[in-house]
């Protein structure tokens, strides 16, 4: 079946609305692409949830099944409301009629580009779930993917000097680098395989991909955070060492532990940049680099703790009990036992130089 022209696009808004994925508060109960018969593409997002509502999880992987607030205002919207775009008047949206209809009452116009971007849209979500009509944010940000949103404003006959793509970007004031950053800026946190490919989606195929070596986390948090993936952009140097070296940009894939609260805070942890890793030893070293010594040395304590268990009980137990080899190894666990404990003391004494 050939994919209908609009369909990345369809598909991108409805991954995009909510960085926090399928239970966040923006992500569409369902949402639907398609073609009517007069040949207008049209793409409907229905958002139902004026109620709580219970999402039961899988009881295999021992998930919890959790209860999702409600989104949409039930006296403004009593059944909910629709954001609807054709390819002919773009964006606009209308409340349902019933519980289970699937058709708004009447249609008002968004004041967004007709491709709009999916942050453009975003930021209008929570004045029209309150049923603020009256002051939503104007947006004129287009939706921009190489290959792909030339291709659909090419065919909803939108000038050139007014997209979002080509040669004429540097006329609106915006260049191949900012789109990049907006890209990546509007996805602070990608906890779903949709949000990132939407993500990916927008971003040049030649791009190089990088993973960063550590977990991030605020220290002593992450026993009882979330994890989601941090996407960032960081400064590259390709075909290094020759004469071809040019500076571009990548895309880096960082693992974040976020706390367990509302999605602003979480973003807000998602997108620190002097977040350490999580864990003793790589943490010691990134404290003890930047001379933060009390710190520092405290994780190496801990290290040397972790060493004990090592040596003391995972190596000991595949000896002899008793055997030379066995009390070697408590003699050694005992010796850094003792280290460990002289190293967290000197923490809450050396001071850096200044």
């Amino acid at each position: 079946m050939t994919e209908l022209p609009h369909q990345a696009y369809a598909d991108l808004i409805a991954d995009s609305l909510d960085p926090g994925g399928p239970s966040g508060p923006y992500a569409p109960d369902e949402y639907l692409a398609e073609r009517y018969i007069d040949g207008t593409l049209v793409a409907t997002y229905y958002f139902r949830r004026t109620q709580p509502r219970r999402v039961q999880r899988d009881p295999d992987l021992r998930e919890l099944d959790v209860v999702l607030e409600p989104v949409v205002d039930a006296k403004a919207w009593p059944h909910g409301l629709t954001l609807y775009w054709t390819s002919s008047e773009g964006w606009q949206y209308g409340p349902l009629g019933a519980e289970y209809e699937d058709l708004a009452d009447w249609h008002e116009p968004l004041p967004v580009d007709r491709l709009a971007s999916p942050g453009a849209l975003r930021a209008l979500l929570p004045a029209l779930f309150a049923g603020d009509t009256e002051d939503l944010p104007a947006s004129t940000d287009r939706w921009y993917q190489p290959g792909r949103s030339a291709q659909l404003a090419a065919q909803l006959a939108l000038a050139p000097q007014d997209a979002a793509y080509g040669p004429e970007e540097e006329a609106v004031g915006m260049t191949d680098a900012d789109r990049l950053r907006a890209a990546v800026a509007a996805v602070p946190m990608a906890g779903t395989v949709g949000q990132l490919r939407a993500l990916l989606e927008q971003l040049p195929d030649e791009m190089s991909l990088w993973l960063d070596d550590h977990h991030r986390a605020l220290p002593g948090e992450s026993d009882h955070d979330a994890l989601t993936v941090h996407p960032s952009l960081v400064g590259v140097v390709s075909e290094a060492g020759t004469e071809a070296a040019r500076k571009e940009h990548g895309l880096m894939l960082t693992q974040v532990y976020v706390p367990r609260v509302g999605e602003e805070e979480r973003a807000a942890v998602a997108t620190r940049s002097d977040l350490p890793p999580d864990g003793e030893h790589a943490r010691a070293a990134y404290f003890l680099e930047r001379g933060e010594l009390r710190p520092g040395l405290k994780d190496v304590a801990q290290s040397l703790m972790d060493l004990t268990y090592l040596v003391g009980e995972v190596a000991a137990g595949y000896v002899e009990t008793g055997s030379d080899a066995h009390q070697a190894l408590q003699v050694e666990t005992e010796r850094i036992t003792q280290a460990a404990a002289r190293v967290s003391k000197l923490a809450d004494k050396v001071k850096a130089a200044q």
